[in-house]
C-alpha cells in the first residue's frame, strides 16, 4: 500500500515537473525525450516483419484483379498495404505524444468505445460484406473494420477495470464508481454481440480470449481459476467432437462460418466446396519443401489457393520459402510477443502491467488462430497473422498495439529514473554541468534543465 501510494506521488511529481519544463520547450525537443525512451529492438523486429510483409503480399497478388475485372496490376496490394504502414509509422509518432493519463482515463475509453459500438451498429446497415461477413465501411480507396480498433481498445479498458480492483488502488482512493465500472463491461458486451452479428466469428474468439486470459491472469481465487480453465477446454473439446460427429450437417447449413466449422476435421471429405481451401494450404506446403521453390515462384496462389495473401498468406510463405522461412518468420513474431511479456512482468504499475500482458497476449491469440487454422487444427475464422497478412485495418492496428506498448515502455522508464532519484534522496540532486543544465544519465539520457537564473 505504502508502495502503491510513494509510485504514484513520485509519478505525479515527476509528471508536473515535466509538463512545466516542457512548456518551455518545442514539441519537436519534446518529442525527442519521449524517442529516447522506445524500446527499439521491438521496433526493429517489427520492422522486419513489415519488410518481410510487403515482399510476401507482393509475390502472392502479382497475378490477381484488386476488383476481380481488370488486368492484374502487381503493386496494387502491396501499395494498399505500404499505405498501411505508413499511416501506422505516423500513428505511432501521435501515440507516443499522447499524455499518458489519456491511456488510463476511464472515462475517455469509454467514450472512445461508445463511438466504436454506434460504428459496429451502423455496419448493420451501411457495412461491405467481406469472408463471410458485414464487418467492413467502404471508404472509396480503401475499407476499414472498426472491430480491428475494438479488440484494441477492450484491452486498455479490461486493463483499466482490472487496475480498479486492486486493493492497493482501492485504499488509496484512486479508483472510480460502480457505475463507471457496470458501463464499461456494458460497453466490452455490447461491442462483442455487435461483432457476433456480423458475423465475425474469429475477431469474437480472439476479443474474448484475450479478455479472459487477461482475467485468468489476476490474483483470483483457485476456485475460479479452475471453473475458467475448466470451462475454456471443455469448450474446446465440445467444439471438436460436435464438428466431427456432425459435419456433414454443418456443411449443409447456409451460413459461411459454420460450414467453415464442419469441414476443417476432415476436409478431403469436401475436396470440392468447403475444404478446398485447406487442402490447397497443404499443397503448397507440401510443394515448398524445406527451403522453398523461390520468391514469387510459387504455382498455387496462380491457380487454387484462396485468401493466398490475407488468412492463407503463410501456406504461400511456405510454398516459397519452405519450411525455413516460416521458422524464421514465426520466430521473430514469436521473439516480438516474448519480449512484450517480458516489460509485463517487469512492470511496477498494475494497468501497464495488465496492458503490455493484454497487447501480447492479443498478438498471441491471433497468431494461434491463423496459424491452427491453416495447419487445419482448428476451424477456419477468416484472422490474420499479426504483421504479416494483407490487410490495411489488421495491419494499422497491429502497428498501433505497438505504439501502446511503446508507451506503457515509456512510462516504465521514467519509473526507474524515479527510483533512481528518491535512491539519492532528491529528485534534482543531479550533475550541473558547465552550460547550466542539470543531467541525468542512467542509461536513459533523459535531460531536465533548471530555470534560468534571474
Amino acid at each position: 500500500m505504502d508502495n502503491y501510494r510513494r509510485e504514484m506521488n513520485s509519478t505525479k511529481n515527476f509528471d508536473n515537473n515535466e509538463e512545466k519544463s516542457h512548456e518551455k520547450l518545442p514539441y519537436i525537443e519534446r518529442l525527442k525525450r519521449k524517442l529516447q525512451l522506445l524500446d527499439y529492438p521491438i521496433l526493429i523486429i517489427m520492422t522486419i516483419l513489415i519488410i518481410i510483409s510487403l515482399i510476401m503480399v507482393f509475390s502472392s497478388t502479382m497475378y490477381l484483379s484488386e476488383d476481380g475485372i481488370s488486368a492484374p496490376d502487381p503493386f496494387g496490394y502491396m501499395m494498399t498495404q505500404f499505405f498501411a504502414v505508413i499511416v501506422g509509422f505516423v500513428g505511432i509518432i501521435v501515440m507516443i505524444s499522447v499524455n499518458y493519463k489519456m491511456y488510463r482515463n476511464i472515462i475517455f475509453l469509454n467514450s472512445v468505445m461508445t463511438v466504436l459500438i454506434g460504428f459496429l451498429f451502423l455496419l448493420i446497415f451501411r457495412g461491405v460484406i467481406g469472408g463471410g461477413a458485414q464487418s467492413w465501411f467502404s471508404l472509396g480507396f480503401a475499407s476499414f473494420q472498426p472491430s480491428e480498433l475494438v479488440k484494441l481498445l477492450s484491452v486498455l479498458v479490461l486493463a483499466r477495470l482490472l487496475e480498479n480492483q486492486q486493493r492497493e488502488v482501492i485504499l488509496a482512493y484512486e479508483e472510480f464508481s460502480d457505475k463507471t465500472s457496470k458501463y464499461s463491461i456494458l460497453l466490452l458486451s455490447a461491442s462483442i454481440i455487435l461483432i457476433l452479428f456480423q458475423p465475425d466469428l474469429g475477431m469474437v474468439i480472439l476479443i474474448v480470449g484475450t479478455l479472459f486470459i487477461m482475467m485468468v491472469q489476476q490474483n483470483l481465487s483457485f476456485k475460479i481459476n479452475l471453473a475458467m480453465y475448466s470451462g475454456a477446454f471443455i469448450a474446446v473439446i465440445g467444439v471438436n467432437i460436435f464438428s466431427r460427429l456432425a459435419s456433414d450437417w454443418l456443411v449443409s447449413v447456409d451460413s459461411y462460418q459454420i460450414n467453415r466449422l464442419g469441414s476443417f476435421s476432415n476436409p478431403f471429405k469436401y475436396p470440392q466446396h468447403d475444404g478446398y481451401q485447406l487442402i490447397s494450404g497443404y499443397l503448397a506446403f507440401s510443394r515448398g519443401g524445406w527451403l522453398g521453390l523461390g520468391i514469387g515462384q510459387g504455382e498455387t496462389k496462380r491457380y487454387s489457393l484462396p485468401a493466398g495473401h490475407t488468412d492463407f498468406i503463410l501456406a504461400n510463405i511456405g510454398e516459397e520459402t519452405g519450411l525455413i522461412g516460416i521458422a524464421l518468420i514465426l520466430g521473430l513474431l514469436f521473439s516480438l510477443i516474448f519480449m512484450i511479456y517480458r516489460w509485463a512482468v517487469m512492470s511496477k504499475s498494475h494497468f501497464r502491467r495488465n496492458v503490455l500482458f493484454g497487447m501480447a497476449t492479443m498478438l498471441l491469440i491471433q497468431s494461434f488462430i491463423n496459424i491452427g487454422g491453416v495447419a487445419g487444427i482448428i476451424p477456419l475464422t477468416g484472422v490474420t497473422l499479426p504483421f504479416i497478412s494483407y490487410g490495411g485495418s489488421s495491419m494499422l492496428i497491429s502497428i498501433m498495439a505497438i505504439a501502446v506498448v511503446q508507451v506503457m515502455i515509456i512510462e516504465e522508464k521514467k519509473q526507474v529514473i524515479i527510483i533512481q532519484a528518491e535512491t539519492e534522496k532528491n529528485l534534482n540532486d543531479a550533475m550541473l554541468n558547465e552550460d547550466g543544465f542539470y543531467k541525468r544519465d542512467h542509461g536513459l539520457k533523459l535531460v531536465h534543465s533548471r530555470k534560468q537564473e534571474k
